[in-house]
């Protein structure tokens, strides 16, 4: 009696975790954290983190209103994760990971006002299939923030739209500021609520309420510092957006190139569909007229291809040098709005080969990482994912501390290194962008003087030896120090590219 009690309980919990919905997003959330999170840190290996994640690191310990690449959003995130996490390579790539299931949480409640059942956490876990939202995601800068920022933007539009709900129009404006101070490619996403709030009959309504006016209002007190920081920064995201300009041939190929890799994930995401509409009974195809004709579809249609579509024409029509890397948060609606269009209807066991082959996928990441890490090594030529940046940033540590007892305060250099030392050192030295105060408005002439500076460049870096060599000036009657040295990084008893540093200590005169 006893046993067939267990087994009856047993049955009962998993027909609960069946038909819970919540259960089953909360399970699928942190595995998708620790296991994308672990596949980012073992295929990250044997070098550190990429340029971008340091540049991030680096700006939001000063956490400014705006920076001369990007506005401060996703800066400020990695700030506060790193309030609570130490610098290593494994803690940013669980960010990435983290930063990939909140956008996935997004999904899922979007999701929900369209499908239900096994549709409904099959639209996420198709996701975890496809690069969007794994491999593409461990590098986190200001492309792959859009993954977690823009699910919640469009959930918080279809709320404020649809629903007439005063808390979430309030948070559209708090969070479509959040993806605009990510990045300014978002007002991609911006212009497509507007174009998708009159194709519905609704427009009337919603535009008669106060609604739209309070999240505009929001989203302007939101932006509003930032703004007032591009009047008077000396360098801003601007002028890095007008570096991207390009001669009309080339960004039409470029916009071209980019048009083609998005058809070719919807047929990617279109192949897994039928491949599993297969197994089913009775699934069939809707005509995409008769999906465009119901207002709320069409609604989630215009949301998920037109910032693909504007992208492209801005590409053009501005001659812009595009990369499929800006769109990567573009194609998040994609599973749903197919699945959607063609009634596909998944059951249980569908979903669960679903979850096996997305188990699969990112447990065969981590197993070949060791070998992806030793074909990186033995490339004639070393870089971000095989340089010995950790390795060297210990090294400068060590050499400072051993020469000097005061602080290294500011870090310059050759950009991938003296970056590296701000991240894996434990003084967390300001960086020195390119020699550059509009760069590093955080560093003056006033506070070079005052400082201990280091300066680490590879020994062909002519210019960076040429500005290190130059900021002696700052330093009269101080104490200076100059080394040369080299280090490789090895995989499996292979060394890599060996490569020759010169580094530069400063302290000023006591």
């Amino acid at each position: 009696m006893n046993s067939v009690h267990v087994q009856q309980e047993e049955l009962s919990l998993e027909d609960w975790f069946c038909e819970n919905s919540h259960a089953q997003i909360a399970v699928l959330l942190c595995f998708h954290v620790l296991l994308w999170g672990s596949a980012g840190w073992a295929l990250g290996y044997p070098g550190g983190v990429t340029d971008d994640m340091l540049e991030t690191y680096t700006w939001g310990r000063e956490l400014e209103w705006g920076y001369y690449k990007h506005p401060p959003f996703y800066a400020w995130v990695a700030n506060v994760w790193f309030e609570c996490f130490p610098t290593s390579n494994w803690s940013y790539y669980f960010l990435s990971s983290v930063n990939g299931a909140v956008g996935l949480f997004g999904l899922w409640l979007i999701a929900g006002r369209y499908v239900t059942s096994w549709n409904r956490i099959s639209a996420v876990l198709l996701l975890d299939l496809m690069p969007l939202y794994t491999l593409q995601s461990f590098n986190f800068n200001a492309n792959s923030i859009s993954l977690a920022i823009w699910p919640w933007a469009i959930f918080s539009f279809l709320r404020s739209y649809e629903d007439k709900n005063l808390l979430w129009s309030i948070g559209l404006g708090a969070i479509g500021a959040a993806a605009i101070l990510s990045k300014y490619y978002a007002g991609t996403l911006l212009f497509s609520f507007v174009f998708a709030s009159f194709a519905s009959r609704q427009w009337k309504d919603y535009y008669s309420s106060l609604l739209p006016y309070i999240a505009v209002i929001v989203f302007v007190i939101c932006i509003l510092p930032h703004v007032i920081w591009l009047l008077e920064a000396t360098t801003t995201p601007l002028n890095y957006l007008s570096g991207k300009e390009t001669e009309f041939a080339r960004a039409l190929g470029k916009a071209a190139k980019v048009f083609v890799s998005g058809i070719a994930f919807h047929l990617f995401v279109a192949g897994v569909l039928i491949l599993f509409q297969r197994r089913l009974q009775g699934s069939g195809k809707k005509a995409i007229n008769t999906f465009w004709q119901n207002e709320h579809s069409r609604t989630l249609l215009i949301l998920a291809v037109l910032p693909f579509l504007v992208t492209v024409a801005l590409g053009v029509i501005l001659s812009l040098k595009l990369s499929s890397r800006f769109i990567i948060p573009a194609f998040a609606l994609s599973p749903l709005v197919l699945i959607v269009v063609f009634q596909v209807k998944f059951d249980g066991i569908v979903t669960k080969r679903i979850a096996g082959m997305a188990l699969v996928f990112s447990v065969l990441c981590i197993l070949v990482a060791p070998l992806n890490g030793y074909f990186r090594i033995r490339q004639s030529a070393a870089t971000e994912h095989s340089d010995p940046r950790v390795q060297l940033a210990e090294f400068i540590e060590h050499s400072w501390q051993s020469w000097t007892e005061k602080p290294m305060e500011i870090i310059a250099g050759t950009q991938s290194y003296s970056l590296a030392t701000s991240y894996y050192t434990k003084a967390h030295p300001a960086h020195f962008t390119e020699f550059r105060y509009d760069y590093a408005p955080w560093v003056n002439e006033v506070g070079l003087r005052r400082s201990g500076l280091a300066v680490i460049c590879i020994s062909s870096d002519t210019d960076c030896l040429k500005s290190a060599s130059g900021l002696k000036r700052f330093y009269p009657g101080g104490r200076h120090k100059a080394d040369r040295f080299s280090f490789a990084n090895s995989v499996l008893g292979v060394d890599g590219e060996r490569i020759n540093f010169m580094s530069f200590f400063y302290l000023p005169e006591l």
